[in-house]
């Protein structure tokens, strides 16, 4: 058990360790929040990111410009509603095609998909082909024009994209009171209604689909954390604020091909069911049998059985408890196997040897010495034994025997 000073002590310890884990774990959450803005990925364009290749600038921007945004996280099977936009940039790994059949469904009921990416996979030109489009890789490091193809990426080409300045097409409503874009596009479209074009071809097209449209182009650079400061890549902001808003309904970041997911965790969806009810119940009923326990029983307490009385006041009593329970055979029995333990050791003799033996060795020790004590104890205390009922003065006369044997033989007083 603790002292209160004791105690006092390991609680303020406990507390200055638990301030600087705390401060610790702190700093470094923060240093590393910033350090990962000064340090881009190559290419990871989520509104998670708070790095200069993410997105988050644009999916805060949107949100206070008073347009209703989510970050869109489940199977695309469960996209629903009508007039929505649905924004997917750059995803690590291209679609599956049962993924953009999905989406293409859900386009056709009335929304809008903008998607945009560098094609840089092979697999990609799958998506293009739903779609009627086509992708070739150009305007590259002096423009140098490389088809994609199954052998060759543009993640094994050694060159960066070239920047350019270009003005959106201006017949569509949605570019009106865009400025010039400066962006880095990476491929050039085939087919579809051109919106961003250049002497090299489109650089993002539009393809109706029934009710709805999707947006695709060759660039994943345009809306980065690292432009939103800069006055010159506002524009940029502008041109795709204008397209996300044209369905006039919830824009939808896609997180979903960014490796996110928004579903919910087995136990948590059982525990907003009875499940979760009767949990409760059996908990609270746990409680409540646990803190009247604590209030019944109190809490556990060292007891100290430590004898309070001197031990000759402790024999004295338990002498006379025997007395008036007139166990005097038991008392007699009790010190006369003390007296014989003791005298086994004198006469060099085994404690479990008969007692004939015993007095045998007996008297011719006290021969041997001279001793007038009564060599016949032995004999006298068997005789006592076969009594029905032994008084006190039989137990003292045996007892004083033992006691001049004792003496005489060096044992001390039987106790």
């Amino acid at each position: 058990m603790f002292k209160l000073k004791e105690q006092r002590q390991l609680s303020i310890q406990l507390a200055v360790l638990l301030a600087a884990s705390a401060l610790s774990v702190i700093t470094g959450v923060v240093f590393n929040k910033e350090l990962d803005k000064m340090m881009p990925d190559k290419r990871s364009s989520s509104t998670f990111n708070q790095k200069a290749s993410g997105l988050s600038g644009l999916y805060e921007l949107t949100h206070r410009l008073g347009y209703k945004v989510a970050r869109f996280e489940l199977p695309y099977r469960q996209l629903q509603g009508r007039g929505q936009t649905l924004v997917t940039v750059a995803p690590p790994e291209t679609l599956k095609e049962f993924e953009v059949d999905q989406i293409v469904k859900w386009v056709k009921k009335g929304n809008t998909w903008i998607y945009l990416d560098d094609f840089s996979f092979y697999s990609a030109s799958d998506i293009l082909a739903k779609l009627k489009l086509s992708a070739k890789t150009t305007g590259i490091n002096k423009k140098i024009d490389q088809k994609t193809n199954k052998q060759s990426s543009l993640e094994s080409v050694d060159f960066k994209p070239e920047t350019i300045y270009v003005h959106p097409v201006e017949k569509f409503e949605e570019n009106k009171d865009v400025g010039g874009l400066k962006i880095e596009p990476i491929c050039r479209m085939n087919g579809g209604e051109p919106i961003v074009e250049d002497s090299l071809g489109s650089i993002i097209s539009m393809v109706p689909l029934e009710k709805g449209k999707v947006i695709v182009g060759g660039l994943v650079s345009i809306c980065e954390n690292r432009t939103v400061s800069k006055i010159e890549y506002w524009s940029n902001f502008q041109f795709l604020e204008n397209w996300m808003s044209t369905a006039g309904g919830t824009i939808l970041f896609d997180e979903r091909a960014h490796g996110y997911t928004g579903g919910t965790n087995v136990f948590i969806r059982l525990s907003r069911g009875p499940f979760g009810l009767l949990a409760v119940q059996l908990a609270l009923i746990l409680f409540i049998g646990v803190a009247s326990g604590i209030q019944r029983f109190g809490r556990a307490v060292a007891i100290d059985s430590s004898r309070r009385i001197s031990n000759l006041e402790y024999i004295n009593g338990l002498a006379n408890t025997w007395s008036r329970a007139r166990a005097n055979k038991l008392i007699l029995e009790i010190l006369f196997a003390s007296f014989r333990t003791r005298l086994s050791r004198a006469l060099g003799l085994a404690v479990y040897e008969k007692d004939d033996k015993f007095a045998a060795s007996l008297k011719e020790k006290l021969q041997t010495l001279k001793s007038d004590a009564n060599a016949n104890v032995f004999e006298e205390y068997q005789e006592a034994l076969k009594g029905d009922a032994l008084k006190d003065e039989q137990v003292n006369a045996i007892v004083s025997s033992c006691d001049k044997i004792g003496a005489d033989l060096g044992l001390g007083k039987v106790k």
